[in-house]
């Protein structure tokens, strides 16, 4: 199944402009490419790191901040909050899959030092955003109490919702309008910029958040301030795109030549952007129409959290579609394909084997222990299933480095689909638990795609390579789960921080050691395990005498 496919950002399609390569050279190809580079190595290496340490943060804010306004606001408003939220989500698809193509074209007109060729592309795409996005901003200024009446409220909250949803209208507009600016410093790879303008901000987030709860603005305050928040990322991102790239100008034009280059480039990620999309807050939609806000709430806590687990995965993997890109041999590609498949499940196993047989107790000393009796079934549902999803990765960045966008697009028609028929028939059964039962179906189409990806684009007739890098480890991690779930009732049943903290602990290094244990003796010196260390080895310059 597809991930949080805002996982890698800076992600390139193989350009055909560029004539020197029929695969086409990015900045993030021509670092691997040539290893006689250790400066831009560690450059690569330092994005990375950025990446991850802006999710960490982010994790962090969440960690303290979701607490605080549940038991603030309650789990209805915050839930109303959580809905406003999906529904810019939902209209962030009409970006029309231009943020990636801005991305892709200012980095290589960037390349080539072409500044006139990065400006045109850039200030079209402005020009698109801002039509776009003063279009879907009236949409739910105008159309706010028909939005609003879409879901179960009670009649004071319904008035609520209707003039939250002309707040929102503007800090969708602000933030949408920011997306092209955004792109700016991805494509020059200076994450370090966007990750300290996410951590000032999110700073800036939890401070407002927390003044606005105790003045008693509620929910109407935290969507005031996510407003005026939104119009700070515009300005700062504009001044920053102005700065790293002197001399061009930023305000809206229209080039007919820039828009068929972004136009041409960006059909698939906008398709794929859809349903991701769909994939990504159907079943919120779904269960604020079928069920309520509250139970919105009390599926999208654990599952932000999931999210945002996962995409520690995600930054690890976002290496690969470029090495995908750069590599011509069929036989290259697929051992990198069962290497890194088999270290991201080793990944995800990690942390979620362990995640999964105490949440329930993180979640009452994290929440409160009333929100838990509501989410925690659910919740233990959605983070059992994360523990396949590292799986799926490396087949995302495959089909990319490959030039084969329509595979991924197909993929996330289908998964988007699954989750979304399952949940109409579910939810209504089940209620809140159906929307976890759905959000487990969907990773059937993950293990469909890697045998496609085996039997029809390697032509391989062997399951035996599948067995060891894959499914052995996965099977594995859902054994050590039972084991995990059966050893947490060594423990007292509530549980204090020390006492989580041991436990988790205790739970993680097992895990750990049977899986790397796996790896590195059934492996040897094909282990995935081997492979990451010797990956860093050449990221940091160590070991060259021996390469």
């Amino acid at each position: 199944m597809p991930a949080d496919h805002h996982s890698e950002p800076h992600a390139a399609q193989p350009d055909p402009l560029i004539p020197d390569s029929p695969g086409g050279i990015t900045p993030d190809d021509r670092i691997f490419r040539n290893r006689s580079l250790p400066r831009e190595s560690r450059s690569l290496l330092n994005n990375i790191s950025w990446n991850v340490l802006g999710t960490v943060w982010s994790m962090i804010v969440v960690f303290f901040l979701a607490p605080f306004l549940i038991s603030r606001i309650g789990e209805v408003h915050y839930g109303l909050y959580l809905l406003l939220m999906s529904v810019s989500g939902f209209l962030g698809v009409l970006d029309l899959g231009l943020g990636e193509a801005t991305l892709r074209f200012v980095a290589y007109y960037y390349g080539k030092r072409d500044f006139n060729g990065a400006e045109r592309v850039l200030r079209a795409t402005i020009s698109i955003y801002l039509v776009m996005g003063m279009a879907a901003a009236s949409f739910l200024f105008f159309g706010s109490n028909r939005i609003a009446a879409l879901f179960k409220f009670s009649p004071q909250d319904m008035i609520l919702a209707a003039s939250l949803l002309k707040i929102t209208a503007f800090s969708f507009l602000f933030r949408f309008c920011s997306g092209p600016y955004l792109a700016v410093p991805q494509a020059l790879l200076r994450y370090d910029i966007n990750a300290r303008v996410l951590m000032l901000e999110s700073i800036l987030r939890v401070a407002g958040a927390v003044t606005v709860v105790l003045l008693g603005y509620g929910v109407t305050g935290l969507i005031g301030w996510n407003m005026a928040l939104s119009l700070f990322t515009l300005t700062v991102y504009s001044i920053i795109a102005r700065r790293i790239l002197p001399g061009i100008r930023i305000t809206p034009s229209v080039s007919p030549g820039a828009l068929r280059e972004i136009f041409n480039y960006g059909v698939f990620a906008f398709l794929s952007q859809i349903f991701g999309i769909i994939w990504q807050h159907a079943d919120r939609m779904l269960l604020g129409i079928l069920v309520g806000s509250g139970a919105v709430a009390y599926f999208a806590v654990p599952q932000d959290l999931a999210f945002r687990i996962m995409t520690l995965a995600g930054s690890a993997a976002a290496v690969l579609m470029p090495r995908f890109s750069s590599m011509e041999e069929t036989g290259s590609r697929e051992k990198l394909f069962l290497r890194s498949s088999s270290l991201l499940v080793c990944i995800t196993s990690m942390l979620f084997v362990p995640l999964t047989a105490v949440l329930t107790d993180f979640m009452k000393l994290w929440i409160s222990e009333e929100f838990t009796i509501q989410s925690g079934f659910v919740g233990t549902l959605i983070a059992g299933s994360c523990i396949v999803r590292g799986a799926f990765l490396p087949y995302q960045s495959l089909f990319r480095g490959m030039g084969k966008p329509q595979y991924y697009l197909i993929l996330v028609i289908c998964t988007s689909m699954t989750i979304v028929l399952a949940d109409l028939i579910l939810i209504p059964m089940y209620g809140l638990a159906g929307a976890g039962y759905s959000f487990c179906i969907s990773p059937l189409w993950g293990f469909a795609a890697i045998l496609f990806t085996w039997y029809s684009l390697f032509k391989k007739n062997q399951f035996r390579p599948l067995l060891r890098f894959i499914f052995v480890p996965i099977f594995l991690s859902f054994l050590m789960l039972g084991i995990s779930f059966w050893m947490r009732t060594w423990f007292p049943e509530n549980l204090s921080w020390p006492g989580l903290i041991l436990v988790g602990g205790i739970l993680f290094t097992l895990n750990t050691t049977v899986i790397v244990g796996y790896e590195l003796i059934s492996g040897k010196e094909q282990s995935s395990i081997r492979m990451l260390a010797d990956r860093l080895k050449r990221f940091t310059g160590w070991g060259k005498g021996s390469s």
